[in-house]
This record gives structure tokens, C-alpha cells and sequence, in this order.
């Protein structure tokens, strides 16, 4: 009996034993099955992270995303307006011009043809010989900093030192804004009604592209000044001026006088001298030098001048120094023409 039970207590044993076996590998199974789903799901993530990763992955150097493209157009953009910038640099007039002997025309805009400079120049140059005007004409297609009537003074101050009676013209081919400088004898014997109806016919001249024809517009104007007497200190009134030029233009002998206050180095015959040759590039006519400020006068002629020349000099230095400039003249023209 007790063999029995023991027989029976080993095979219960046994029986649970064999059952604790079988039920494990289920268990077992089970969480691998889950384990593997859980794998699966994260492999899953793991492939969407790495398809978007795929997706998203930093362009080529040599690819454009549309953030580029956009920086690279304003940068042409910025590169335009800087080479917009250059090109109105070059074409910028120069600040500082070097004055040139029988230059007269500073096409610096370029919008004239060599013929239409060479016609301007040999016009300017019989004014600046028959009027005695210091003149220019500049063209430009920027000023820079400086206003269209500021860069004329500056011309006219490194061209002629702002001696003289000066008429300088600037067109300005950018603002459209044109200038004429006036000084001296020129500033009084062109008025502003005559100046605004030049203007007016210029600008029209200007708008059809005839350059030329506006700037000689222009530059007529001189026509008014006197060509036999030039008024370097201003002493002459309007009518004065007429009147003594109106004498002058129609006496025996072709006179021009010159008011002046000559103080420098070169002395009054030189001067004299200088001032005939270039009114009389041909040798002819006479000229007469008053020199205000040392109460003197002077002539200059290739022609012979008979008699006692010394008394009328005499003569007029006493006026001269009465400030009587009109009758020093006079003293001097009339015993020269007759």
C-alpha cells in the first residue's frame, strides 16, 4: 500500500511536471509574437522617419531651393542698380576741367557729332574774339553732388579764373535741368525777357534731339553784347554801353576800348597788346587800355599813330583819377580818329 502511494504521488508529479512544459513555449510564443509587432510598428516608424528623412535631405550645392533662387535675383538685382550706378559714373562729368587753347565745346554727354562740335567751336571762338567773352559750352549727363548753375560756376572759375565777361552754358542731358552763366558786361546787356524766350526755343530744340541748334540758341544771345567796348569793372551803365558802342562802331578807325583795374605782373602795353591781338586776330584796328586803378592808359596798334600821343595820355590819367572814365575815353578816341 504504501509502494502504491508513492507510485501514485510520483506520476501526479510527473503529470504536473509535463503540463508545466507544454504550457511554457506558449507563453514563450506569445510574447515574441508581441515583441514582434511591437518590432514591426517601430521598423514601420523607422521607415516612414527615414523615407521623410529621404524627403528632406539637404539639396546639392549646385541645386537651387526657391530661397536661393529668390537672394540670387535680388543679388542681380543689386548687381543691375550697381552697374547702373558705374556706367552713370563714367558718363559723369569731371569736376575739374583743364582749359585747352581754342577749346571751347566739353561734350562730356556725347550727343554731338564731331561736325555739329567743330560748327559750336568756330562760333564760340568768333565770340570770344568779336564780343571778348570768355565762353564755354559744356554738356553732361550728371553733375554729381553739384547743381547744374554751381558746376557752371565752377567752369567758368577753372577755365577763366572768374575774370572777364563770361557766358557759359550747361546742358544737363540727366535732370534736364540747363544753365546759362551771365557775368560781367554779359549779365547786363542780356535781359530776362530775351534769356526766357532763348530758353523756351532751346528746350523745344532739345526735345527733338537738335542739340546743336538749342545750345547755338543760346549762345546767340551774345549778339547783344557791344563788340568795341568791354567793361572789365562794371563802370558803364546799359544805356552808357550803347551809347559809347554805337560811337565806336562808327568812327574812321576801327577802335575798341578796354575798362580794366590791372594790378598783376603784366603791365598795362602787354595787357594792351593781348587784348588786341585777340580782338584783331588780323593785325588791324586799334586798342585802348584805361586802367582804373593806377589812373593809366595805354594803345596797342600795328598801325602808325602820328603826333603827340603823351599829351592825350596825360590828359586822360587826370580824368582817370576824377573817376570821369567816359571823358578819359574820349580824349583818347578822339585824337586817334581825327
Amino acid at each position: 500500500m504504501k509502494k502504491f502511494c508513492k507510485l501514485l504521488t510520483a506520476a501526479l508529479s510527473l503529470s504536473i511536471f509535463l503540463s508545466g512544459c507544454v504550457s511554457s513555449p506558449q507563453n514563450s510564443s506569445s510574447e515574441v509574437s508581441a515583441d514582434s509587432e511591437v518590432s514591426d510598428v517601430e521598423n514601420t516608424e523607422n521607415s516612414e522617419t527615414t523615407e521623410a528623412e529621404e524627403e528632406s535631405e539637404p539639396v546639392s550645392e549646385n541645386e537651387e531651393t526657391p530661397e536661393d533662387s529668390a537672394e540670387k535675383s535680388e543679388d542681380t538685382e543689386d548687381s543691375a542698380e550697381k552697374s547702373e550706378d558705374t556706367e552713370k559714373t563714367d558718363n559723369s562729368a569731371p569736376q575739374t576741367i583743364k582749359a585747352e587753347s581754342g577749346k571751347y565745346v566739353y561734350d562730356y554727354a556725347d550727343i554731338l557729332s564731331d561736325d555739329e562740335e567743330n560748327q559750336l567751336t568756330e562760333y564760340i571762338k568768333n565770340i570770344s574774339s568779336e564780343k571778348m567773352i570768355n565762353s564755354a559750352v559744356v554738356t553732361i549727363s550728371s553733375s554729381g553732388d553739384s547743381t547744374s548753375a554751381d558746376y557752371a560756376k565752377d567752369i567758368f572759375s577753372q577755365l577763366y579764373d572768374n575774370a572777364g565777361n563770361g557766358l557759359v552754358f550747361v546742358l544737363n542731358n540727366d535732370t534736364k535741368y540747363d544753365y546759362l552763366l551771365k557775368t560781367g558786361v554779359c549779365d547786363k546787356m542780356i535781359d530776362t525777357n530775351a534769356l526766357n524766350a532763348a530758353l523756351f526755343s532751346a528746350t523745344e530744340l532739345f526735345v527733338k534731339g537738335e542739340y546743336k541748334n538749342g545750345i547755338m540758341e543760346m549762345m546767340n544771345l551774345s549778339e547783344s553784347c557791344p563788340s568795341h567796348i568791354f567793361d572789365e569793372i562794371g563802370v558803364y551803365s546799359v544805356e552808357e554801353l550803347q551809347f559809347i558802342e554805337n560811337r565806336l562802331a562808327n568812327g574812321n578807325k576801327d577802335i575798341s576800348v578796354i575798362l580794366t583795374a590791372n594790378t598783376s605782373d603784366t603791365g598795362d602795353y602787354d595787357l594792351c597788346k593781348i587784348w588786341h591781338d585777340r580782338r584783331y586776330p588780323d593785325g588791324s584796328g586799334y586798342m585802348i587800355l584805361l586802367n582804373t586803378a593806377l589812373q593809366q592808359s595805354a594803345v596797342y596798334t600795328n598801325a602808325e599813330i602820328t603826333g603827340n600821343l603823351a599829351a592825350a595820355f596825360a590828359t586822360a590819367s587826370e580824368y582817370l583819377y576824377q573817376k570821369e572814365y567816359y571823358l578819359a575815353m574820349d580824349t583818347i578816341i578822339n585824337y586817334i580818329d581825327y
